[in-house]
């Protein structure tokens, strides 16, 4: 809830927040298209690595948050 708060206050577009049942270990930014600029300011401000993939989703961004990132977000 923090991190879609924190994407709404600068202006993006929350589209759908879940949580998984299965942790995965590290935190990842999966985009579809291209690496705009928005996958390249999301990936400096979180220190996430990137991910291009395949399939087109609900969105153009997913955020992934893992092990690695869970309680260390910078808000």
């Amino acid at each position: 809830n923090r991190l879609a708060s924190y994407i709404t206050n600068m202006g993006g577009n929350v589209i759908l927040l879940s949580t998984s049942d299965i942790l995965k270990d590290t935190s990842e930014i999966q985009y579809s298209d291209y690496k705009s600029y928005t996958v390249s300011k999301l990936e400096k401000l979180l220190d996430f690595k990137t991910e291009k993939i395949s399939k087109k989703g609900i969105s153009d961004v997913i955020i992934v948050i893992g092990k690695d990132k869970v309680h260390a977000l910078p808000f």
